[in-house]
């Protein structure tokens, strides 16, 4: 007998967002999208896509799908957030029709119509189905709040069963580090989620964080799902592609770097990292490899400047770059001598994963849930012991053999995470939601 596919309204505001402003592709943009792309190639899983928020992040979500063309599921648009029938759904179809007629768009109704086509036949499959059914579960479906909080329709709704991707508590565990709307936003999330929900978690340690502010919620619905870094990111990126960042960035082609990718913010302990860099300095004098610090700045950074003023001669090997584009990025990573990473905090870590997966060996605090991603494919350190971060870049510069070594290892890590498994992991999850 055919398994019966999961009906899954999963919300791309994120991904609007981040289309409409490059800089807003933080990591849970790459979360939100590479899990809906995988996601969409299971046969178990209907995918359908909207936006809990307003028109213009309706307007920006319509233009993310027909721009970037990575998701080919239906959208729904604000009004279809009920999301209960198979008449939601083409209202949310005809919608995308009155928009692209509104922006002088071509209507392509060949698509159109062959959607609306199946949409019909899968409903008479869905009505046989149904019978045999019980009354629970025929008209079963879930929302996946990616982001945002679950709105109060949803949470009160018997038929849906409401979903929440909580990334991290950073903003309730460390305040001093967010602002004030981090903080309420997270707030908020998390207490809107009901009891009858579920929570999907990228590491045990969120996890953990999770259940710690909601000692009311039954663990048996916070689910685990490791993220993965994109396949963009490879150990064989090309000499020639490394060389023209380096120009870029105004590099000398045999200039050496170390490198860390990041928000500019005190939780990513980039003092650390200038304090732990200007040790090196003081060793290797003008054979000291550069500093590239890339990445927006954010929230109380100013601190990083402080910091840089006081390693004297050695700022001028100092590079903040800013925001670096997704092309650019895996030359970045694959050009260092090896990565920086000692957060205090960090919910999964991107980043670090990132770097693995192109061949580039990992300095990385032992906190949180970054052990649970490097394992020991890389160097964990105390984030507040620049003696110990110093000595590993040190060892890391120094012994090729050793750099070699992370470097295997690295990458055989990294193999571990895929968005395949990441989708299993959350479909897993969703089929034990309605059972």
């Amino acid at each position: 007998m055919r398994k019966t596919s999961i009906s899954v309204h999963y919300d791309i505001s994120v991904l609007g967002a981040g289309h409409f402003l490059e800089r807003s592709r933080t990591g849970i943009f790459k979360v939100i999208e590479e899990l809906a792309i995988a996601l969409e190639e299971r046969e178990d899983i209907r995918l359908h896509l909207l936006s809990q928020l307003d028109g213009e992040c309706i307007s920006r979500c319509h233009r993310y799908l027909g721009e970037a063309r990575k998701l080919n599921s239906p959208y729904l648009s604000e009004a279809s957030i009920p999301l209960i029938s198979s008449q939601d759904v083409e209202r949310g179809v005809m919608s995308k029709l009155v928009l692209d007629l509104q922006q002088g768009g071509s209507i392509d109704l060949g698509w159109r119509a062959g959607y609306l086509f199946k949409k019909i036949r899968n409903r008479g499959i869905e009505a046989l189905s149904n019978r045999r059914m019980n009354g629970q579960q025929r008209n079963m479906s879930i929302y996946h709040a990616t982001h945002q909080p679950i709105p109060d329709a949803i949470a009160r709704m018997g038929s849906i069963v409401p979903f929440a991707t909580s990334y991290d508590m950073i903003p309730l565990l460390f305040p001093s580090y967010c602002t004030e709307y981090d903080i309420s936003f997270t707030q908020r999330m998390v207490s809107s989620i009901p009891l009858h929900g579920h929570v999907v978690t990228i590491s045990q340690h969120s996890r953990q964080d999770f259940l710690s502010f909601r000692q009311d919620f039954n663990p048996r619905n916070v689910h685990v799902a490791y993220p993965a870094a994109s396949d963009v990111f490879h150990p064989h990126v090309k000499a020639d592609q490394i060389l023209r960042l380096k120009q870029k960035l105004g590099l000398a082609a045999s200039a050496p770097y170390y490198l860390s990718v990041c928000t500019l913010e005190p939780r990513k302990n980039l003092d650390s990292v200038i304090e732990a860099f200007g040790i090196v300095a003081s060793q290797l004098g003008i054979d000291t490899p550069y500093l590239v610090l890339a990445g927006t700045p954010g929230w109380k950074y100013g601190t990083i400047y402080e910091k840089l003023e006081r390693l004297n001669i050695h700022k001028s090997r100092v590079l903040l770059t800013g925001y670096v584009s997704d092309d650019d990025l895996p030359a970045l990573y694959a050009g260092a001598t090896c990565f920086l990473f000692p957060s205090l905090y960090e919910g999964f870590g991107l980043p670090p994963l990132e770097s693995m997966k192109c061949g580039t060996p990992v300095v990385c605090s032992n906190l949180s849930s970054l052990p649970e991603v490097v394992g020991d494919a890389g160097l964990l350190v105390d984030p507040l012991d620049c003696e110990g971060i110093a000595k590993a870049m040190w060892s890391i510069t120094s012994d090729h053999e050793l750099r070699s070594r992370y470097s295997i290892k690295s990458i055989d890590r990294a193999r571990k995470f895929t968005w395949a498994k990441m989708a299993d992991m959350v479909a897993n999850a969703y089929s034990s939601a309605i059972r």
